[in-house]
């Protein structure tokens, strides 16, 4: 048998290689179609970001363990555990990884990513004056950034009477710890109630075609305006610049990287539709010997500008068309279920637009396929979404029940009582652990900032990422905080010394009452958990937004007519790929036939 220690060490072993096998598996689903196009540096940062996020969650599950296997907190007041503490401390070494990770997530989310982000951005022509322009940047921001809460900071000290620095001190971290768990249960709440609701929500299928050609109509649209901003406005923009720039000036390199960029995408443009594109070299390439006025100078700022909007364009171009290819496609696919299902007779799931499978191996990947479509994919996905919303209804009670009495928790009677039982301790954790963090990051990576920020599969700019694993960073502490607090393992601040877990040894209990105030700290998180939890039910954040005048999806109103008009355009574009196909089979078999005839 192993002991404690060494169990410790087997479990953060195992833990450490899924957590790095989950990095890989995000950052290849967000960014394969892209993934050549990204520096790799940049590469190499998002990975060290991501698993760094991504480890707490192992490290509180090993630590809560090893803390359980010899340590019970002993009765000090109403909110804590009765049994008798036999107290050591912490593990040194596992206090010292979570020191390490403090420093990581803070170097990280402050300085690496934002410059990291920044460089994914600038137009600038070398790597070195990206670096330069990204942390000038940043500099110019931490400037304004700190302008700002320096004031507030000394407007909330001057309101408390705080008078020692110390004490200035201790009111940043509360608040940064205050803005840290305000967002985890504003992504919580919504994560509770719309995981769950997401799996029963897909497993109708003909629900899911509807909700398809909403979709489609959004995509198709996007897709048409990210063409136009670039044939009315980019192309028109880098033409006037190529008439006012002479060959000769110095300058005219920088500008001629900037049409090799276009030109490279061009040439990279096979779809029929976009082959409008190709009136771009004839315009950019015809000398011209027009006379420049004085105020038709262009500067470097100016080219530099003009770099960084080509390359966003010609990504949101990339985006926004595979993304509408792709939806077609899987609409076509859930069409084909749908008229499988109702011929009796089908044996498989077939669909014109993609290739038919062959072999031994093709027939049985058809049996799984009708199986699943067929027989287990509607039950799994209704089980999976009745049991997702069963550990919702859990983690929502035990974090309401928190400034009650934390003895009401769930999870407290289910973790505390499994003392030196590590395999069971460890899988209640892994439960709940893994649950709310699956919520708290599912949500966050469905969060899309104004067309700027979004997480697109396959398809993602590393700017977005850089945003999504800053964010991550932030919500580091506050996770591993709230999962103890909810399962009433945190001992009072006058004897967070004694405690044996060693995230609590590194880095005591996170301070709000100095900011907040007692009660206000004591309530405020679950009533923001709760009306988070409610407007999401209730779709209010969708009503409100129709009430606008915005169009957004809501389950029950099918006759909506950008439902109609996503149906309508799909069925246009399955008409053109059919004609598409049909013109590619006779061409087929002209080839065959003359080959033929020359053979003969």
């Amino acid at each position: 048998m192993l002991d404690a220690q060494d169990w410790d060490i087997l479990s953060l072993c195992v833990f450490t290689g899924i957590c790095l096998a989950l990095t890989v598996y995000i950052l290849r689903y967000y960014t394969s179609r892209n993934w050549a196009r990204i520096h790799l540096v940049i590469h190499g940062l998002l990975f060290v970001s991501y698993f760094t996020c991504f480890f707490p969650v192992a490290m509180l599950l090993v630590d809560v363990d090893s803390a359980l296997t010899s340590w019970t907190p002993a009765a000090t007041t109403d909110s804590t555990p009765t049994e008798e503490a036999t107290v050591t401390h912490g593990k040194p070494y596992l206090t010292l990884i979570w020191q390490i990770l403090f420093a990581m997530t803070n170097l990280l989310s402050w300085i690496v990513v934002p410059v990291c982000q920044s460089y994914c951005e600038v137009g600038q022509f070398t790597t070195g004056k990206k670096i330069l322009a990204s942390i000038a940047l940043n500099f110019k921001l931490y400037i304004a950034v700190g302008v700002v809460c320096g004031g507030l900071l000394v407007w909330i000290a001057v309101a408390k009477r705080v008078h020692d620095f110390g004490s200035v001190v201790a009111v940043g971290i509360a608040a940064s710890n205050s803005f840290g768990l305000l967002v985890t249960m504003l992504l919580l709440g919504y994560g509770l109630v719309e995981l769950p609701r997401h799996f029963w929500m897909v497993s109708n299928i003909k629900r899911l075609l509807v909700r398809y050609q909403f979709k489609a109509a959004l995509l198709s649209e996007e897709n048409d305006k990210a063409k136009l901003h670039w044939k009315d406005d980019i192309i028109a923009l880098v033409s006037k610049v190529n008439l006012q720039l002479p060959e000769t000036d110095q300058l005219r390199p920088h500008f001629n990287h900037i049409m090799d960029l276009i030109m490279q995408f061009e040439k990279s443009v096979a779809d029929a539709d976009s082959r409008w594109l190709s009136s771009a070299e004839a315009q950019f390439r015809k000398e011209t010997t027009t006379r420049r006025e004085s105020g038709d100078e262009v500067s470097y700022k100016a080219l530099v500008e003009l770099h960084a909007r080509v390359r966003k364009a010609i990504f949101d171009l990339q985006r926004t068309e595979f993304q509408w290819r792709q939806h077609q496609e899987a609409y076509f696919d859930l069409e084909a279920v749908c008229a499988a299902k109702e011929d009796l007779a089908a044996q498989n799931v077939a669909t014109a637009f993609r290739p038919a499978r062959s072999g031994a191996c093709g027939g049985l990947l058809d049996k799984l396929s009708h199986l699943y479509w067929f027989k287990f994919r509607t039950p799994l996905l209704r089980l999976s979404g009745f049991l997702l919303a069963a550990l919702s209804g859990l983690v929502l009670y035990s974090e309401l029940v928190v400034p009650i009495n934390p003895k009401l928790s769930v999870i407290y009677h289910l973790v505390v009582p499994l003392k030196g039982r590590p395999y069971a301790i460890q899988a209640v954790m892994l439960t709940f652990v893994v649950y709310i963090a699956w919520t708290i990051y599912w949500s966050l990576f469905r969060f899309k900032l104004f067309d700027q920020y979004q997480l697109v599969p396959h398809h993602t700019h590393p700017s977005s990422l850089c945003f999504t694993a800053y964010m991550m960073c932030r919500l580091m502490m506050p996770v591993c905080f709230n999962f103890l607090q909810i399962s009433n393992l945190l001992l009072p601040d006058d004897q967070v010394a004694n405690s044996d877990i060693s995230f609590t040894q590194a880095f005591g209990n996170m301070d709000l009452k100095s900011l907040l105030g007692e009660w206000f700290s004591k309530w405020a998180m679950g009533v923001v958990l709760l009306i988070m939890s409610m407007a999401t039910l209730l779709n209010l954040y969708s009503r409100l937004l129709r009430m606008g005048g915005f169009t957004t999806f809501i389950q029950a109103d099918i006759s909506d007519d950008q439902v109609q008009e996503g149906a309508r355009i799909l069925r246009r574009e399955k008409d053109r790929l059919t004609q598409l196909q049909k013109r590619t089979h006779a061409d087929d078999l002209l080839d065959h036939g003359n080959t033929a005839l020359d053979h003969l």
